[in-house]
Parts: structure tokens; sequence; C-alpha cells
């Protein structure tokens, strides 16, 4: 015998407003979180830093915070300063 089907009720489904309201969340998120590689240094074949955009900042980050970057850490978890804005990028 197969298990009975179990039955939403409409109380258990996400209404639509809400569903669109988690999806715009996300996306705003995902925009903020964003990684945006300006430039690279190089230095004997390798990259030795690079100017990335996460946000509205810039910041000037090794090649081991850009990965982790990436891969979803806030610049705030790495410690992170964002460089002056009056400093030319």
């Amino acid at each position: 015998m197969s298990a009975p089907a179990i039955r939403r009720t409409s109380s258990t489904r996400p209404s639509i407003s809400e569903h669109l309201r988690q999806r715009a969340a996300v996306a705003d998120l995902k925009e903020r979180q964003r990684v945006r590689i300006i430039s690279q240094r190089f230095a004997e074949g390798e990259m030795k830093s690079a100017r990335v955009r996460v946000g509205g900042n810039y910041y000037e980050v090794r090649p081991i915070d850009l990965a982790l970057l990436q891969k979803g850490r806030s610049p705030e978890w790495l410690g992170l300063e964002p460089i002056p804005e009056n400093e030319e990028v």
C-alpha cells in the first residue's frame, strides 16, 4: 500500500505576494553581494592584489580575500575597509 497523499491547505502555501517579497529580498541580497573585479595586479606571473566593487564600495583585496568574497563572504566578515571615495579608482 502506498502512503496517503498529503493535502496542502491554503494556509500552508505562501501567498503570491509573500513569494514575490522573498524573491525580491534574495535578488537584493545577490546584487549587494555581487563581486565585480575592477582591476588586478600581477607580479612574477601571479595575482598579488585586486580592486573589487561589492555593493557600492571599492576594496583592495588579496587573492585569498577575493576567493572568499566570490564564495559569498561579506567584506565586513573579512574585516575589509572600503577605499575612501577621494582616492582615485
